[in-house]
């Protein structure tokens, strides 16, 4: 049986000193909202992307997430997982 893999997304709508990539592939982190937000330090503009990825390897990590200022706070993560084997 050949790899494969499914696409996945959440959203974040408040700050997360905590959130989990488990085992995600190609993460990637859009503000969709109307505040700034911090993602591992690095402050992301509305309509900005974080890319959380290493290559095409999985990743395992706790990464914080910290909106700041006035407006909508919003973030849509988009990833991948390995599909199960049977």
């Amino acid at each position: 049986m050949e790899n494969s893999a499914k696409l996945l997304k959440k959203f974040i709508t408040k700050d997360d000193q905590n959130f989990i990539l488990d085992k995600w592939i190609q993460a990637r982190f859009t503000n969709i909202g109307e505040a700034n937000v911090e993602i591992e330090g690095t402050t992301i503009g509305p309509g900005e992307t974080f890319d959380a990825s290493v290559a095409h390897y999985p990743v395992s990590s706790n990464i914080e997430v910290k909106f700041n200022g006035a407006g909508s706070k919003r973030v849509v993560v988009n990833y991948g997982v390995l599909n199960k084997k049977c």
